[in-house]
């Protein structure tokens, strides 16, 4: 997982434990409560995750929630989250990839059709201090080489980011690094993960 940030340092000397995880709806809770529970972090986000399991999570874990749903599977809905101690302001939301006004049942064979791209960006307070974090989970492809859409969908979501101001930016990027995708963003952003 990838985590970019503008290239000022957000806030100066303040440090801010973030966690980036792609949950991939329950397969990995068995590892991931425990990991979360002992790391602390200040700012966790979210993959793949079901409404359900995150409101479980973040009772245990003690801290607030932000959701934008991608998609429903079994008729549940699964997207993308950030968690903090302290959420700040309302949530932004915004779509770069809308394949339907209403959210459909996932197909894998069909994912680009009944999967939403979405931004979500929310405040959070770490060390008395706000910062703006956005998380996503980017377009996918079969064999991780940019296809039409990717490269449309990164156009949008760098539109998106444009105008948003200082953030720190985490998720699923489904683009590998040092490629077509992931070049566009480090080109822009500062890449914070060795």
């Amino acid at each position: 997982r990838t985590n970019f940030s503008q290239e000022s340092h957000l806030g100066g000397a303040t440090t801010m434990k973030l966690i980036s995880l792609n949950v991939e709806g329950h397969r990995h809770w068995k590892r991931a409560i425990p990991f979360l529970t002992k790391e602390q972090a200040d700012v966790i986000c979210l993959q793949e995750v079901l409404e359900k399991d995150l409101i479980a999570i973040a009772k245990k874990l003690e801290m607030r929630y932000v959701f934008a749903p991608m998609t429903l599977k079994h008729g549940e809905k699964s997207g993308i989250a950030i968690i903090a101690r302290s959420l700040v302001g309302k949530p932004r939301i915004k779509h770069y990839h809308l394949p339907s006004r209403r959210l459909k049942e996932y197909e894998e064979k069909n994912k680009r059709k009944t999967m939403r791209q979405v931004l979500l960006v929310s405040n959070v307070v770490c060390e008395n201090k706000k910062f703006p974090v956005a998380a996503t989970h980017f377009t996918w492809t079969p064999d991780g080489n940019p296809d039409a859409l990717q490269r449309s969908n990164i156009r949008k979501l760098l539109g998106i980011l444009s105008s948003a101001g200082e953030f720190v930016l985490a998720g699923d990027f489904n683009a590998p690094r040092g490629g077509e995708v992931f070049g566009m963003l480090a080109s822009k952003y500062k890449d914070n993960i060795p």
